[in-house]
This record gives C-alpha cells, sequence and structure tokens, in this order.
C-alpha cells in the first residue's frame, strides 16, 4: 500500500448512527416551559381590576397613583377615563390578588392629600410621593364598583380604650381632632361630630386613651373648654383661659364627681356636653377639696335664684355654702344640697329652721308702713340661706330640712293656704289678709296661673287666723274704689289692695280656696239686717243712708238683682242702738235725686234733701204704728219717692 493510500484510508469519515433525541431540541422545550411558568405566574399574581369613581381627577395620575393601605401599597391606578356625565371620572385600578377579601360593599375608598388646620397637618407625606387613595376595608359581600368620599371617614375604633357620643345643641368650636382633658391632662380626641337625625343636636364622638378610661363613669360631666370663659355672675368675677390648643382647636374637659361608687362607662354611652363648668355642676354636690364639716339636704318647692355656691349664713355670718341641687321627679320638689364648715357645724340642730334669703322683701302695712329688706349684695344677687337654731340635739349628717320661703314662713305659729284668685285687681307678695280690718294672715308668693290673668297666691294665716281655714270661707281682694259717694277701702288706695275675707260655717279644715271676683254682695253686720226689694237701684248705693226724723240709723250694706232678675235687692242694716224701731208694718221710702213741681199759678216748687242724700242716695223711714219687731232677713218693699 502506497502512501497515497493510507493517506485516504486515514481522512475517510466513519459515520454512527445516534439512537436518542437530539439536544437540539431541548432549547425549544425549555423555552415552553418557562413560557408557561411565566404564563402562570402572570395568572396567579396578577392583580384584581376594580373602578373606582371619583369627583375629579386631580391628584390621579394612571401608573403612578397607588392604593395604599396602612402604609403598605395595595394597588395601582392602570387607566383614567371621563364619564358620560362629564361631572365625574372612573379610575380602573389593579388591586393587589391578596386584597380581595377587603373588597367588599363597605369598604371605602377616598384621595388622601395634604390638608392644614388649627388643629395641624395631616397628609404631609403625599408633598413628597405625591396623593395617593386610601381603603378602609370592611365586612359584606363582594364587590368590583366603588364611589370614593369626598373626605376621608371617621377612624376605625379598633385602638383599645373608650369610645362614647356626646350630644350638644352646638358644637361651637369642637372639630375633628380636639383634645379632650382630664385635669388638664389630654386624654382623648375628638373623633367626629355629626348632626342628629331630627337636626336638633350635635354628637361628637369620643375617643378615651386606656390610660384614661377607669376615670370616666356614668356620673362624669363633660364641658365644652374652648377658648376664653368670662363669668361675670356678681359679685363675682373669673376669668378661666384654655391652653392655646384648645383657644385655637375648641377642646371639650371632663370630671366625676368622687361621692358614691357609680358604675364605670362602656363603649356607647351617651353623655350631655355642657357649655361650660359651671352649668356641668350645677346640679351635683360637688364639695370644696379638703372639706371639712357636715353636709345636708334641703327640701323646697323650687330652686329660685339659689346656685351652687350661695352662701348660707347665721346672724348675717357665712357659715357654709350650697354645694348642689337636684329635681326630684316623683314629685317636682328641689332637693338642695348644703354643708357647714367644722367649727359652726354644731349649730344646725334637728329642729333648725332654714328659709330663702334671696332677694328683695318688701311690705306695706297700715301698722308699719313700708318696710324694705335683704341680706346684702351676695345674697341678693346669687341667692343665699339662713336658718335659725335652738337647743335641741345636734343634726345628723345628711338630714333633710323644709326650705321656707320667709322666715316669716318658718315659725311654727302660722298655716299655710293657697288662693286662686280670677282675672281683676292685681295682687303683690308681702299683702296682708285682713278680717274686719284686722290683719290674721299675709301673702308669700304671687303668680300667673293662667294667660287671662288669674293668679296663683301662697299664703300664711296667723295664729289668731286659724280659724278662717274651713269650709265656706270666702276671700275676695279689696281694691280703692272711687265715686260720687266716696272712697270705698281709702286704705287700698295708699298701701295697695289687700285680701279681705268672711269665715265659713264650715266644720272640715281647707287650705285650698276658690277666691271670689269681687266682695260678697251682702256680708251681715251686727244690728238688724233686712232685705228692701225696687223695680229699680236708683242712686242708691253701698254705704247710702236710712233715715228716721232726719237722723241716721242704718245703711246700704249691699245689694243684687232678683233671681228672676226682674227686682233689686237691697241689703240694709240698722245699727243696733236703734233696731229696736223697726217693726214689721216699717215702710222704707227712697229719697234719693231732687223733686220738683211747677204750676201755672204756684210757679216750680223744689225740693232737695241733704247734699249727702242729693250725691248718694237715701232711704227714709215710716213707722205708722206700734206692730211686732222686724226679724233678721225680713223682706220689705222699697217705696219710691214720694210726688209732692
Amino acid at each position: 500500500m502506497t502512501d497515497s493510500d493510507k493517506t485516504t484510508s486515514q481522512n475517510r469519515a466513519v459515520i454512527r448512527q445516534h439512537r436518542g433525541p437530539s439536544v437540539v431540541w431541548l432549547l425549544p422545550l425549555l423555552a415552553a416551559i418557562i413560557a408557561g411558568w411565566l404564563v402562570y405566574k402572570s395568572y396567579t399574581e396578577s392583580g384584581i381590576m376594580i373602578s373606582v369613581v371619583f369627583d375629579s381627577a386631580e391628584g390621579l395620575e394612571a401608573g403612578k397613583t397607588r392604593v395604599m393601605y396602612k402604609g403598605l401599597p395595595a394597588g395601582e391606578i392602570r387607566n383614567l377615563t371621563l364619564n358620560e356625565d362629564l361631572q365625574s371620572i372612573t379610575a380602573l385600578i389593579e388591586m393587589n390578588i391578596n386584597t380581595e377579601n377587603m373588597l367588599t360593599e363597605n369598604t371605602l375608598f377616598w384621595l388622601v392629600k395634604p390638608q392644614v388646620s388649627l388643629s395641624g397637618v395631616s397628609g404631609l407625606e403625599t408633598l413628597i410621593s405625591g396623593y395617593y387613595i386610601g381603603i378602609q376595608p370592611s365586612e359584606g359581600e363582594a364587590k368590583r364598583n366603588f364611589t370614593a368620599l369626598t373626605s376621608p371617614p371617621p377612624p376605625e375604633r379598633d385602638e383599645q380604650g373608650l369610645y362614647i357620643t356626646l350630644y350638644t345643641d352646638s358644637a361651637r368650636s369642637i372639630q375633628t381632632g380636639s383634645p379632650v382633658y382630664f385635669r388638664n391632662i389630654e386624654a382623648g380626641r375628638v373623633i367626629e361630630y355629626t348632626l342628629s337625625p331630627s337636626g336638633e343636636e350635635v354628637l361628637i364622638d369620643v375617643y378615651i386613651q386606656p390610660e384614661f378610661t377607669a376615670w370616666v363613669t356614668e356620673r362624669s360631666r363633660f364641658w365644652n373648654a374652648s377658648g376664653i370663659e368670662i363669668d361675670s355672675n356678681l359679685p363675682d368675677f373669673s376669668v378661666r383661659v384654655g391652653s392655646l390648643m384648645s383657644i385655637l382647636t375648641g377642646g371639650i374637659h371632663f370630671d366625676s364627681p368622687s361621692f358614691g361608687t357609680p358604675k364605670a362607662a362602656v363603649n356607647g354611652d351617651r353623655f350631655p356636653l355642657y357649655p361650660d363648668m359651671e352649668s356641668s355642676r350645677d346640679d351635683l354636690a360637688y364639695q370644696p377639696a379638703g372639706f371639712e364639716g357636715i353636709s345636708f339636704r334641703l327640701r323646697a318647692d323650687s330652686l329660685g335664684s339659689i346656685q351652687r355656691g350661695s352662701p348660707i349664713l347665721f346672724k348675717g355670718i357665712k357659715v357654709g355654702q350650697v354645694t348642689g341641687y337636684q329635681l326630684n321627679t316623683s314629685d317636682h320638689s328641689v332637693t338642695i344640697y348644703a354643708s357647714l364648715r367644722q367649727r359652726y357645724s354644731q349649730l344646725v340642730k334637728r329642729d333648725s329652721r332654714f328659709w330663702n334669703i334671696s332677694g328683695i322683701r318688701s311690705s306695706f302695712n297700715l301698722q308699719s308702713g313700708f318696710s324694705l329688706e335683704t341680706e346684702g349684695l351676695k345674697p341678693l344677687i346669687s341667692g343665699g340661706i339662713a336658718f335659725d337654731t335652738t337647743d335641741g340635739p345636734s343634726a345628723q349628717a345628711g338630714q333633710t330640712f323644709k326650705l321656707f320661703n320667709s322666715e316669716t314662713e318658718s315659725l311654727s305659729n302660722t298655716l299655710a293656704i293657697t288662693l286662686e284668685f280670677p282675672p281683676g285687681p292685681s295682687l303683690l307678695a308681702g299683702s296682708q289678709i285682713r278680717f274686719r280690718n284686722q290683719p290674721v294672715g299675709e301673702i308669700v308668693s304671687v303668680e300667673l296661673s293662667g294667660s287671662d290673668g288669674s293668679l296663683l297666691a301662697r299664703a300664711l294665716l296667723f295664729e289668731q287666723g286659724f280659724f278662717l281655714a274651713r269650709q265656706g270661707t270666702r276671700f275676695w281682694i279689696e281694691a280703692p274704689q272711687i265715686g260720687l259717694s266716696g272712697i270705698q277701702n281709702p286704705s287700698a288706695l295708699v298701701f295697695g289692695n289687700h285680701v279681705a275675707v268672711a269665715p265659713g260655717i264650715g266644720e272640715n279644715t281647707q287650705t285650698h280656696f276658690i277666691a271670689l271676683t269681687e266682695a260678697p254682695v251682702f256680708q251681715p253686720k251686727p244690728g238688724l239686717n233686712l232685705v228692701l226689694t225696687a223695680p229699680s237701684l236708683g242712686s242708691l248705693n253701698l254705704n247710702s243712708k236710712l233715715f228716721y226724723r232726719g237722723i241716721s240709723i242704718g245703711e246700704v250694706i249691699g245689694f243684687q238683682l232678683s233671681r228672676e232678675g226682674h227686682r233689686v235687692e237691697i241689703y240694709v242694716n240698722i245699727s243696733p242702738r236703734y233696731q229696736h224701731l223697726i217693726t214689721q208694718s216699717t215702710q222704707f221710702r227712697n229719697i234719693g235725686g231732687i223733686r220738683a213741681s211747677a204750676s201755672l199759678f204756684k210757679g216750680v216748687d223744689i225740693d232737695a234733701p241733704s247734699i249727702e242724700t242729693l250725691l248718694s242716695g237715701g232711704i227714709e223711714i215710716e213707722i205708722p204704728y206700734e206692730d211686732a219687731p222686724a226679724t233678721e232677713g225680713l223682706h220689705f218693699p222699697l217705696q219710691p219717692a214720694s210726688r209732692q
């Protein structure tokens, strides 16, 4: 074999058959696997598409504006479109797949942007990162289409602490975020405030931090401490200035009374929000810090001008004060809480008498004239209470006493009555009650009881007038009356109207009376009382005289129409010294006025009685013959004036 043959033999290719898949096909397979994995990953990790309607696209940008939940991204805007109404836009948002359970019908969306107010700055982070969309998830059925809120919703109540609601008639300067203070330490904040469904109240939701919840009880009092408060309740004057934060943003203070063991407040409890600290404590018994002494109660029909802090005086010296009050819903009376300092506590005895010394007390009477009483400037303006004591045993702490309206009423030898007066003459407190022109009682208070001018008076009968408190007793107001016959009740012209009384004949005691509109028509007097009947009254009047042989022996004491209305009944009284002259055949003749006659030959004849009879009328008595004596209440006809 030559060398060329050897070379040819060495360069000949050897063909071998491969028994398996080619490696070249691995690359497309690997690419297919990767593509499938990417598709699967894209499918499994793709977000949930939702739509949210906003009022405008301000601050929104596709591919940039995100949805944030507790500082973490939860989604991103993919597209923005203008709605057909041209008033709103719809944002197509891709939410993270793990937010699926958050997307329910009660979930809320809103745009977070920086807001600057006196209470602080919110959304400050958006100045750097841009606006974002806030989300507040809630339970409910799944939903994919939403409408954004125009303002952030109230914070979620997921913090530890206490959530309560305050109600008031005006929010004043309270706003969301306003602080809530307990003894000038910030203890919470205002979450939100809204109008009640009726529109009559403002509802303020408040959050109290956990460390302060123990101080909120069912008796806690909340008051508005916004700004500067000026109390010019003379004679005291005080100015309270809150913190700078409360002046700018408003604030709420609260406190809890220390007495008793009240229940702790729970979530959802409601409390009134008072306009200031004084009003929040008006009806509570707040003891001054470190107080030592005796506390007791007074029961009154009404509070009057008494208030918390009103002085309690003994012989003109302040020995205590009013600490609070409350209305008793059972009988509508008022319980007043009071306390005396320790050094004066022994002055209060079990039978001590307390009375109201508020305001000015004035009275008129013929014996002492005009009197004016006051206990000083502070009781005059802010009310006050005085008391007297005895040598009896000391009072017990918490004992209840009756609070009288005046010192006179507190005396044991008086009897309280009430009088209802129909519309008519006026009447003032301090007016006397008189029987036969002698004082037997006094009007304590007068108030209107109806739109027609009717009056309700509380009065006291003195011991000598106790017999008047029985059935049948009649009361009426006597006012001055001026006429041609003179002045009736002249004392009332100078000293004011008073109450007259006629005793009843009933046996049962009575303390409530309906007064008459005017004096009774007929009040029997000592002597002989008779009734004259006539077609008309003529010139007769009360106090018209009855004459016998030109001498006055009686007078007219009343008159009225008969029951049928056809005649006038005139009541007359004959003086005791002359009553024996009147017999059953006595004749009574009207002599009032002027009698005149004229003729051609005699001229004019004028017959006139005295000036008194001419002005007030009169009755002439004739006794033609001896007869049986007249009896009490006998009726006689009144003859007309004789014609000459």
